[in-house]
């Protein structure tokens, strides 16, 4: 660090704060210039872990769907176990297998938060969120708003499946590249 006039014992302290007060750090890098000076990852992520950018994504997520709705990828009101019927076929909850697309997109699901980042160790997060576990009380998808990080996952995932696309592949061709 002290290459690029940035001071080792500055980014410690830094980073011990970061520790100090518990934050949910996924992961820290700090550059100057195209020097990368640390680069550093919190359990359970590390530099291969592709997970949420929570809200920020929400909004581009919703774009990539209203694109794929555009195409005739699905629609609105297309129903999870037509979409995923592999990840639904051994779920026996009604609220969960016919919970829609608008549902997702409202954050009016069938999901009361399943705790993304605890109690489980799957790379399948699609399937992880069809699967109720026992923090999970099904109920009418519509009924009401909980925020839903999850949903806005499995709405790319989505997008991806239908599209033969990564989503940014597809964005790029949809959005960015215009």
């Amino acid at each position: 660090p002290e290459q690029v006039g940035i001071s080792s014992e500055d980014i410690q302290r830094y980073v011990d704060r970061l520790e100090q007060y518990q934050l949910s750090t996924h992961s820290l890098l700090i550059a100057r210039g195209d020097d990368i000076v640390l680069e550093k990852y919190w359990e359970p992520f590390g530099p291969e872990y592709l997970h949420r950018q929570y809200s920020a994504s929400k909004s581009i997520v919703s774009i990539a769907v209203g694109f794929a709705i555009q195409d005739g990828y699905f629609s609105l009101d297309d129903k999870m176990i037509d979409l995923f019927p592999k990840e639904l076929e051994n779920q026996p909850e009604p609220y969960i297998r016919n919970q829609t697309v608008r549902n997702m997109l409202m954050m009016s699901t069938s999901h009361i938060d399943q705790g993304w980042f605890k109690g489980h160790t799957t790379t399948d997060r699609v399937q992880h969120y069809f699967d109720c576990h026992s923090m999970c009380k099904p109920r009418p998808g519509g009924a009401n708003f909980v925020y839903d990080s999850e949903g806005s996952f499995v709405l790319g995932a989505l997008v991806e499946r239908k599209t033969g696309k990564s989503l940014i592949e597809y964005l790029n061709e949809k959005l960015y590249s215009k």
